[in-house]
């Protein structure tokens, strides 16, 4: 139970991102979505951030998680600070110049009754995958739930489950699918059958590949939900996967932060039913395919 911001800008969208910036950070700290089917207010179990720039074809990256739970007895606080202060860093790269596509990729969680906490379970996650077309720098960030123990099953891994997140294990499944040689609709396909009835599966992915000379980034968004989440009118609201775009822009929001933008001209926002959306950073441009 997250929320996500997932955009790729060019430098004529630099104003509108740091708008999204903004709704995302209220989204978070108080989400009214969350509190009808929780209860509770914020997302503050969790937080991470990757940033993607790219100069003349040259990609440089910023990575970042942190969950206080460890170390603070108001561990929810204190990850709104720290959500603070990456949001500010975020700003400074986008203002600072010296790029000419950036993608931002931001999580923070709520975590699931019964999953483990901590730095190790922020999301985003990264795998390095390799594979038949060389290797694969995949950041992963996901809102929703699978089913841990058929996952666990299928990926052979014994013991107590209670030390792995579902979120990691569905990332791990995604990168072992394409190390073998599966694109990654065929991947999302079969991933999505260990989907909960009464969940989601609503992901952002950045592949960064380097199979020879030259860095191939893509982008991907993938908005899915339980046949039971769809029934029920708070799941549904909750979880809806919104494909974003705008001048310059396009992506991925939760709910939520949607919700916030309501003052934002420019943009438009498209829910996704059951579809993935792949992404080339570089010409903005994108194709949507059923799952």
């Amino acid at each position: 139970m997250c929320r996500q911001l997932f955009t790729i800008i060019s430098r004529e969208a630099i104003s509108t991102l740091i708008q999204l910036l903004n709704a995302y950070r209220k989204a978070v700290w108080y989400d009214p979505l969350l509190e009808k089917i929780r209860g509770v207010r914020s997302h503050c179990e969790g937080v991470g951030v990757v940033i993607a720039s790219a100069t003349n074809g040259s990609w440089r990256i910023y990575y970042e998680r942190f969950d206080a739970n460890e170390y603070a007895g108001d561990s929810c606080m204190v990850n709104l600070s720290a959500l603070d202060a990456i949001i500010e860093r975020v700003r400074e790269i986008v203002v600072g110049g010296g790029w000419d596509r950036l993608v931002v990729m931001m999580h923070s969680r709520r975590a699931s009754r019964d999953e483990p906490r901590g730095t190790l379970y922020a999301h985003p996650f990264h795998y390095s995958v390799i594979g038949s077309h060389g290797a694969i720098d995949l950041f992963f960030s996901h809102n929703g739930g699978v089913d841990k123990n058929q996952l666990a099953n299928t990926l052979n891994i014994r013991g107590p489950l209670n030390v792995y997140s579902d979120s990691f294990l569905a990332g791990l499944f995604l990168s072992n699918m394409l190390s073998k040689g599966y694109n990654i609709v065929t991947a999302t396909r079969r991933l999505s059958s260990f989907v909960k009835s009464t969940s989601a599966l609503n992901l952002n992915i950045l592949a960064l590949s380097s199979g020879g000379v030259k860095t191939r980034v893509k982008a991907y968004v993938v908005g899915l939900l339980g046949h039971k989440a769809e029934k029920d009118p708070n799941l549904r609201a909750y979880y809806e996967p919104i494909l974003v775009r705008g001048r310059g822009l396009i992506g991925y929001v939760s709910s939520t932060v949607k919700d916030y933008c309501s003052t934002m001209s420019g943009l438009s926002f498209n829910i996704l039913n059951s579809e993935l959306v792949e992404i080339d950073p570089m010409t903005l441009s994108y194709s949507v395919v059923k799952l």
